[in-house]
């Protein structure tokens, strides 16, 4: 991977923009974050991964905020419609 980010720029500085979402923005709780990683995000090759953000900015925010997850109840959905076919 440090071949392939060293070769390419654009690979680097996304894969840093990601990171920073990824490890920064979402553990940290911080929705004060998002909107210069937006900034940042909209003049590279993630603008439109941005964009979108961009677009659902109000539930972005609230999943940068809110601890409860439906993902217990996605996961047992997903069981019962295996077990179904």
């Amino acid at each position: 991977m440090v071949a392939i980010e060293t070769a390419s720029l654009a690979i680097f500085k996304a894969r840093n923009l990601l990171d920073r979402f990824a490890t920064a923005l979402i553990p940290a709780k911080k929705p004060d974050l998002l909107d210069p990683w937006l900034s940042v995000a909209a003049h590279s090759e993630m603008s439109a991964f941005a964009e979108g953000i961009a677009v659902d900015k109000t539930a972005v925010t609230a999943a940068v905020i809110e601890t409860a997850s439906n993902g217990q109840t996605e996961g047992q959905v997903t069981k019962l419609k295996l077990v179904k076919r």
